[in-house]
């Protein structure tokens, strides 16, 4: 059996956020985000990340259901 690995995502961001240099800084002067050019407000940036995960979501869900209807559900259930 296979080790169960569990990430906390709140806490790994939160880490990574503050394991950022402190000497990146905007060309004004003021501390950089993240990513370099989207600004905290970004509907563009926003509308393509919900556009991309959503279309990730579908993927991961919709390939394993259609291979578990493929199955023949006697011959699932004699596997086990």
């Amino acid at each position: 059996m296979k080790p169960l690995v569990a990430v906390d995502g709140d806490s790994f961001a939160h880490r990574a956020y503050h394991a950022l240099p402190k000497s990146i800084r905007r060309a004004d002067g003021g501390p950089a985000g993240l990513l370099v050019g989207i600004g905290s407000i970004d509907p563009f940036a926003f509308g393509v990340a919900t556009v991309v995960l959503t279309l990730v979501l579908f993927v991961a869900t919709w390939v394993p259901a259609r291979r578990a209807a493929a199955m023949d559900p006697m011959r699932a259930l004699r596997a086990e």
